[in-house]
């Protein structure tokens, strides 16, 4: 069941980043530039206010930790986890499965 779960996941989160992506590419040769969709960008379009307290209520996390994190691409935000649940649930159901199956 978990496997499962895991495989789906990283195939949405796979699936999205690739949309993302796509989406990156048509806008680029739309207007002629490339501009990157960062999850600070999708984060303050859906909530605005939560973005300017997090830094205020958790000053040390955002400088160390989630600053330098939504500023990455988003597609490569959501590809990283999507790929690495991806290969848990390969390594997973590859060494579940016996022998000649």
């Amino acid at each position: 069941m978990l496997r499962r779960i895991l495989g789906i996941i990283g195939r949405t989160l796979i699936v999205a980043a690739v949309l993302i992506l796509a989406y990156e590419v048509y806008r680029a040769l739309e207007r002629g530039s490339y501009t990157v969709v960062t999850a600070n960008e999708v984060w303050s379009r859906f909530s605005p206010d939560s973005l300017f307290v997090m830094p205020a209520r958790h000053p040390k996390l955002w400088e160390n930790f989630l600053e330098p994190l939504v500023r990455v691409p988003l597609w490569l935000l959501l590809l990283l986890p999507g790929l690495l649940l991806e290969y848990l649930h390969y390594v997973r159901h590859t060494r579940l499965r016996p022998p000649g199956s």
